[in-house]
């Protein structure tokens, strides 16, 4: 049984509609992305990750590791991953943002696609360090993919901070949230989700907008629990991420354990899901 970590964030500003955010903040955001993907496709995923990634990162092997840990003991070569930024967005703060695009795996810098798909990328910074990956999480489609997109920024209208106790209240939504998958997953799901919602999962395209995300979600089966691990929320109040363990119904003792990334943002309804990740093969 994991237990739950809440990381809170230092929350300063009262619930109140925040300004636009700072082109200039986004488009750093924006930069670091392509700057990883650069220095990955230029040297290696392992030199390009242990330089980008947060010391505390948390990625999935299956199970949630330290990524420094992961990729140190990972040898120089491996083949070519390459990625681009398609989807970007950051907290009012600049502290906290996440991304997701497509990307693609080579055996050889020069060989065939073997491998495509979309990441989900949450990042960090702070006054003294730059833009690192906390939590990074992939899936793989059949399709083929292009890599030619261009970053936008999805959010229709302006954040609201949820105040001095946002982490508590994203916690709350978190645990909300997983406690109604059991019962009505389709309900929790269309409850939670921003009508901008993406949604990725293993095995097809990402599916965004509220109808487009349940067909999808549905694919996957539904969820006989949820269990939240560790969330935490940028300091303006007004985005924040979780992850956590996902038990399927029916799913054989013998299936790999399953785990979801989702970020929220706060908005004059409350916590809302923008980006939903698990590590689910839909059937």
């Amino acid at each position: 049984m994991h237990r739950l970590t809440v990381v809170s964030a230092l929350v300063s500003l009262a619930a109140a509609v925040l300004p636009a955010q700072d082109p200039s903040a986004w488009q750093s955001l924006v930069e670091a992305e392509r700057a990883f993907a650069s220095h990955s496709v230029r040297t290696s995923m392992r030199e390009a990750f242990l330089a980008h990634l947060h010391p505390q990162s948390v990625m999935f092997n299956p199970d949630p590791v330290n990524g420094i840990t992961l990729y140190s003991g990972l040898p120089p070569g491996g083949g070519q991953l390459a990625w681009a930024p398609e989807v970007v967005d950051i907290a009012e703060a600049g502290d906290f943002g996440y991304s997701t695009g497509p990307h693609q795996f080579r055996k050889t810098a020069d060989g065939p696609v073997v491998r495509q798909g979309y990441f989900c990328s949450v990042w960090v910074r702070s006054a003294t360090e730059p833009w690192k990956v906390l939590i990074d999480l992939g899936s793989t489609q059949p399709q083929a993919l292009s890599l030619d997109v261009v970053a936008r920024d999805p959010t229709p209208r302006a954040a609201t901070s949820a105040g001095t106790r946002a982490a508590e209240s994203l916690l709350a939504a978190e645990q909300r949230l997983a406690e109604a998958l059991a019962r009505d997953q389709a309900g929790a799901y269309g409850e939670a989700f921003a009508p901008h919602v993406r949604v990725n999962r293993d095995g097809a395209p990402p599916a965004e907008g509220v109808s487009a995300a349940l067909a999808l979600v549905a694919a996957g089966g539904p969820v006989r629990r949820a269990t939240p691990i560790k969330s935490a929320v940028a300091s303006s109040g007004d985005l924040g991420y979780a992850y956590g363990r996902l038990e399927l119904q029916g799913a054989a003792e013998t299936a790999p354990p399953a785990y979801y990334v989702r970020v929220w943002r706060h908005d004059a309804r409350g916590w809302r899901v923008v980006l939903d990740v698990d590590t689910v093969r839909l059937r």
